[in-house]
């Protein structure tokens, strides 16, 4: 097609200086009216002004095109719910300068005040929600559309008319349906996105009182349904996170708290993608199901981590003496496993709950939440447990909306509560699931709530619990999780009877602390519980002794080497000497037994190994940075050891001894040692008889001993500081006559 270059005739070159070029003329780009406008003129109406205006005109005025001029205040509709009612049901339009916002607010108060007194003046309350229901049904119903306005600002009373609902249930049941069939039109004729957005800040904002939020959930879900499944979706990764962190952060009565968790449960598995839809998806490789599907486990996973402190309370642990077997062991009647035997010095450690008891309905409601978390999962049940993550035990999982290892632990601890097997299932172990496999489970779960500290996690908080500054008069009191005394129970419940089993079934077990049959990483499991038993203080002390027993007897389960190497590992790892003087006593116990049974002569080899174990253990006490005060019981529990093998008369005490005291083929020199536990013995000393002007930096286990002083009521400077210097130095001369 040929180019026409008459179009090009006005436009001249640049470098022609004959001619001045064209200028171009902007208002040949406006329409005629504009062009013709002369420079006197007023500037055109800017777009956003003209917009500003048309949306001020009411119907009439935009059909004829005139403007109303009561813009005097004292010539605009009083703001009343009378007013609401008229703008509702289509029967008068909005005058320009009327405001919106001060209509909404005034209504609200309107019906606030007459909620508040209904008890007094019911046939008031009757009076004022009749004409607002009809008025609001009336505007929804009208057809072909419904009144704008009604359609545009019913959404900002959904917390006022679910509130009024419930009221006139008692009271007037017939406004009650009226009241019902407004909230439904809502989902058909209003914006879903502006209903739920209004709606989640009346549940989140504590507009709605706590027995009316499970029904105010129950018309979320509804709401949800209402919008396409892809505009739902992007919904649902904001809603679940805001239930979460503030529809689940208050206290909720016992009595509300089950229909509060089946609200929930019904909300999240109403979204929940169909089959049909999982598996086209997985057939076209869309991710969109899966990542549904994923947030939905996850979140009535989280539900039940931040409510089964208040579905099964526990505010202390105690011992029973009765030989009943142990309360929360398996629950499945078909599992024949025996419970862990109870004596008379091995008493049965249970759970102290609070005086209002169990509720049945709570856990039961609990039990179906937790059923269907795992059944929503994206990956089978078996296989979340097998694999709870132990690298993070005190995250979130990585998100608000991602599976916690908290929330799979309480999920075993679930499972291991009376009667809540028949509840969980199908969603339960296998029966026919190996013990080492059970085991791993149980032991990952009692790792993770055994880690679980105020400091170490302080964005898990469950149901009861506060958020800061809201502590005051007439305040719930705050409810402790006690996630590690969950993990003793655990432990003393189920787990000591699975590692019998896992012994008599399997002599692999014993043999390793890692590799197929010991996935659960014993070493960081003991220590990490041996920590909480030293530092929780909801224990008596007849119950940490006996969960002292427990865990050595589950450490006393390996075999020997492995058992050592266990031993040595705490000690090394562990800052708390009290854990590692009891651990180095396990260690002597242990190691003493197979000394005395050694012949020196016949056995050469095995007395060199057990020397070996020795002088590690001596390297891992009395090397290093040692302080007397401070780590008074792993020196005792070291140096009775020498002691032991120095007064020995078994007949592999004397290579011990011989070995010891010849430097042990330089692997240690303990004369080294001794003398500067001695060397710091005499500092310690020195230290005790210098002025208290030149005692800086005093130790945690100073203000320790120094508390103890307080409480026996001791008399001198600074306080008890007598007392004080006299509980450091007996614990020092005792350490000396040990060395000596």
């Amino acid at each position: 097609m040929p180019i026409d270059y008459s179009k090009f005739d006005k436009i001249v070159d640049s470098d022609d200086e004959d001619e001045p070029p064209t200028k171009l003329d902007f208002r040949d780009f406006f329409p005629s009216s504009a062009r013709e406008m002369d420079e006197d003129e007023e500037e055109p109406e800017s777009p956003r002004i003209a917009l500003a205006r048309s949306a001020g005109l009411t119907s009439t005025e935009k059909a004829t095109g005139t403007k109303n001029t009561a813009a005097d205040v004292s010539m605009l509709p009083p703001a009343s719910l009378e007013r609401f009612n008229e703008l509702s049901d289509g029967s008068a339009d909005l005058v320009q300068g009327e405001d919106t916002l001060e209509l909404i607010s005034v209504t609200k108060a309107t019906l606030q005040s007459s909620l508040s007194d209904i008890q007094d003046d019911a046939t008031g309350a009757i009076s004022i929600l009749f004409p607002f229901a009809r008025a609001l049904k009336k505007g929804l119903s009208e057809t072909p559309k419904p009144v704008a306005f009604a359609k545009e600002q019913a959404p900002e009373l959904v917390g006022e008319l679910i509130r009024s609902a419930d009221a006139m249930a008692r009271v007037e049941a017939d406004l009650a349906v009226e009241l019902c069939e407004v909230l439904k039109l809502m989902t058909v004729k209003c914006k879903p996105q502006e209903v739920y957005t209004f709606l989640l800040e009346a549940l989140c904002r504590r507009e709605l009182s706590m027995s009316l939020r499970p029904a105010g959930i129950r018309y979320l879900q509804r709401v949800l349904l209402s919008m396409e499944e892809p505009k739902r979706n992007v919904f649902l990764s904001a809603c679940f996170p805001s239930l979460l962190k503030r529809c689940l952060a208050e206290q909720i009565p016992a009595d509300v708290l089950p229909d509060y968790l089946e609200a929930l449960r019904s909300l999240a598995v109403a979204v929940l993608p169909r089959q049909e839809d999982i598996d086209q998806a997985a057939e076209e490789q869309m991710p969109a199901p899966f990542m549904t599907q994923s947030m939905v486990s996850a979140f009535l996973f989280k539900i039940l981590a931040k409510a089964l402190p208040t579905a099964y309370p526990i505010i202390g642990l105690t011992t029973d003496s009765q030989d009943d077997p142990v309360q929360g062991g398996p629950s499945n009647p078909e599992q024949k496993e025996a419970p862990f035997p109870s004596t008379s010095s091995q008493r049965r450690v249970i759970a102290r709950h609070p005086s209002s008891g169990l509720s049945e309905k709570t856990i039961t409601a609990l039990c179906y939440l937790a059923r269907d978390a795992a059944a929503a999962a994206p990956r089978g049940l078996l296989t979340l447990l097998e694999e709870m993550d132990t690298a993070d035990p005190t995250g979130d999982g990585g998100g608000d909306l991602e599976l916690s290892p908290l929330a799979l632990a309480s999920f075993v601890v679930l499972l291991e509560l009376p009667g809540c097997w028949d509840k969980l299932h199908p969603q339960v172990l296998p029966i026919m699931l190996s013990p080492a496999r059970r085991l791993n489970i149980l032991m990952r779960a009692c790792y993770i709530l055994a880690s679980q500290t105020t400091e170490a996690s302080p964005q898990v908080v469950s149901i009861g619990e506060q958020d800061e500054g809201e502590e005051g008069a007439g305040a719930p009191s705050r409810l402790t999780p006690q996630w590690r005394l969950r993990a003793f129970l655990l432990l003393v419940t189920s787990g000591l009877g699975t590692i019998r089993i896992a012994i008599d079934q399997n002599s692999e077990f014993p043999r390793s602390l890692s590799g197929l049959h010991c996935r659960w990483q014993p070493v960081r499991t003991f220590r990490s519980m041996l920590e909480a038993l030293a530092s929780e203080p909801d224990i008596d002390r007849s119950a940490r002794g006996s969960l002292f027993r427990s865990i050595s007897e589950a450490m006393r389960s390996f075999d020997w080497k492995p058992r050592f190497q266990l031993y040595l590992e705490i000690i090394q790892k562990c800052r708390v000497d009290s854990i590692i003087g009891a651990v180095v006593t396990l260690f002597k116990d242990d190691w003493w037994r197979r000394v005395q049974a050694l012949q020196p002569n016949e056995q050469k080899q095995e007395v060199n190994e057990e020397l070996e174990r020795l002088i590690d253990i001596l390297k891992a006490t009395l090397s290093g940075d040692v302080q007397i005060v401070d780590g008074m019981d792993t020196l005792t529990a070291a140096l009775n050891i020498l002691r032991l093998v120095s007064l020995a008369k078994c007949p592999a005490a004397l290579p011990l001894r011989t070995a010891l005291r010849g430097g042990s083929a330089g692997r240690l020199d303990l004369e080294k040692l001794l003398n500067g536990v001695s060397q710091q013995i005499d500092f310690e000393l020195r230290l005790l008889d210098s002025p208290e002007s030149d005692r800086t930096g005093e130790s945690l286990a100073e203000l320790a001993l120094e508390a103890m002083a307080n409480q026996q009521g001791g008399a001198g400077p600074r306080g008890q500081h007598g007392d004080i210097q006299a509980i450091k130095r007996e614990r020092i001369t005792m350490v000396a006559h040990l060395v000596a």
